[in-house]
C-alpha cells in the first residue's frame, strides 16, 4: 500500500531553514533570503534546488568554504551596467544585491545589467528573474556551474549546465518565466534519482567512456546531455561568456564544485587553460518595458501570445498547452494551501540539517 505523503506547513519550513542558517554564522535578514529561496523551490515543485540542498549549504558555511557575513562589494560602475565582487558570500546573497542593481538601473536607464564573480550557488534562477515582475520589468538570470557535461563530441565535463531564466509580465494572463539549464535536466535531479535509487530516462546523460547510462551514479561521474545537441553546447558557452568571462569570474572546471551534485570526476584533475578568475560567476539584466511601448500595449501583447498558443490543436494524450512557468504557478498555488509535500529525501535532508545545527526538525 502506497503510504499517503505528509506535508509541511510552508511557514514552519521557512522558519526552520532560517534559523539553521542563522545557526551558522548568517545574519538573520541574509539566512530569510536564501530560507526563502529554497522555499520558493519546494512551493514551485523545483525540488532539486529545495531543501534537499539545505544540509549542502549549511556545512560550506561552518567550514568557512562559504563566507556567512560577507557582503558584496561594487567594483565597477556605470550608469546602465556594474560588476560585483560577492566576497565568497552565499549566491543568494549575492544575487539578490546585483538583481536590485540591476532593477535600479534599468528605472533610470531602461536597462540594467550586472555581472557578478567570486560569488557561489545561487539556487533556482526563476526567483532572480522575477524579482522584476512587481517593478513591471522582464528579468533576466544566467550563471556558470561546476562542470557537468561535455562538450560536444567530447566525454570530458568541463561546462557546467549553465542555466538561464527568463521572468515576462502578463495582463490577465499569468507571467511568462522560462529557467532551463542547458542539458537535458539539471544535475540536481541527477543527484535526486540517486538517492532514490531511480534509473534516468534514457536520453538524460553518458558515462565516464561516453556511453549512454541510465544510472545515475555513473552519470554524476560522467557528463550529462545537452538540449538540442550542440545547440546547448553553443548556449552553454553563451552563459559561461555572459556570466564568468566578462566578470572574472572562475570559468570551466577551474570553478570547484562545492555542493550537492558533486560526482566523482571532481576527484579526477583536468588541463585548465585558466587566466585567473574567481567564484561562481552570475549575470542579471533588467529591462524596463515602458521604454518600448506602453506597459498596457506589451501585456496585451503578451496575453495575445498565450492564447494564441493555448488555441493549438492538441496532440494525442495531451490535455492542454502549457506556457514556460505555467506547471509552476500551478504547483505553488495548490502547496500554498496543502503545505509542501515531504519525499523520503527531502525528510532526510531535514534530519542531516537538523544534526549540524541543533535545530529541530518542525
Amino acid at each position: 500500500m502506497t503510504q499517503a505523503p505528509v506535508y509541511q506547513s510552508v511557514d514552519a519550513l521557512q522558519e526552520f531553514a532560517t534559523r539553521c542558517f542563522v545557526a551558522v554564522g548568517m545574519e538573520s535578514n541574509d539566512a530569510t533570503l536564501v530560507a526563502d529561496t529554497l522555499i520558493a523551490a519546494e512551493l514551485r515543485g523545483v525540488t532539486s534546488h529545495g531543501l534537499v540542498r539545505l544540509p549542502v549549504y549549511l556545512r560550506n558555511l561552518k567550514d568557512g568554504q562559504v563566507d556567512a557575513r560577507a557582503r558584496p562589494v561594487l567594483i565597477a560602475d556605470a550608469p546602465a551596467v556594474a560588476l560585483v565582487n560577492g566576497q565568497r558570500a552565499m549566491g543568494q546573497v549575492a544575487s539578490k544585491h546585483a538583481m536590485d542593481l540591476a532593477i535600479g538601473r534599468a528605472r533610470g536607464h531602461g536597462i540594467g545589467a550586472v555581472a557578478v564573480r567570486n560569488s557561489n550557488h545561487f539556487g533556482a534562477g526563476a526567483y532572480w528573474a522575477m524579482l522584476a515582475l512587481p517593478e513591471q520589468m522582464i528579468g533576466v538570470a544566467m550563471t556558470n556551474g561546476a562542470v557537468a557535461r561535455a562538450p560536444t563530441g567530447g566525454v570530458t565535463p568541463l561546462l557546467g549546465n549553465n542555466p538561464i531564466a527568463v521572468a515576462s509580465p502578463g495582463g490577465s494572463e499569468q507571467p511568462i518565466v522560462l529557467d532551463m539549464a542547458q542539458t537535458m535536466v539539471a544535475r540536481g535531479w541527477i543527484k535526486l534519482a540517486a538517492m532514490r535509487g531511480q534509473p534516468l530516462p534514457d536520453g538524460w546523460a553518458q558515462d565516464a567512456e561516453g556511453r549512454p547510462t541510465n544510472d545515475p551514479a555513473a552519470a554524476l561521474d560522467g557528463s550529462l546531455l545537452p538540449i538540442g545537441g550542440y545547440k546547448g553546447y553553443g548556449l552553454s558557452i553563451v552563459v559561461e561568456l555572459l556570466s564568468a568571462a566578462i566578470s572574472g569570474a572562475a570559468m570551466g572546471p577551474a570553478l570547484e564544485n562545492m555542493g550537492f551534485t558533486a560526482g566523482a570526476h571532481e576527484e579526477r584533475r583536468y588541463a585548465v587553460h585558466d587566466v585567473g578568475g574567481v567564484g561562481t560567476g552570475h549575470f542579471f539584466l533588467a529591462i524596463d518595458i515602458a521604454r518600448f511601448l506602453p506597459l498596457d500595449q506589451y501585456t496585451a501583447r503578451v496575453d495575445a501570445l498565450v492564447r494564441t498558443m493555448k488555441a493549438s490543436t492538441l496532440g494525442a494524450g495531451v490535455e492542454s498547452i502549457l506556457l514556460p512557468g505555467e506547471r509552476e504557478f500551478v504547483t505553488e498555488g495548490r502547496r500554498r494551501e496543502t503545505g509542501v509535500p515531504m519525499s523520503d529525501e527531502v525528510s532526510s535532508e531535514l534530519r542531516s540539517a537538523s544534526e549540524l545545527t541543533d535545530i529541530p526538525v518542525p
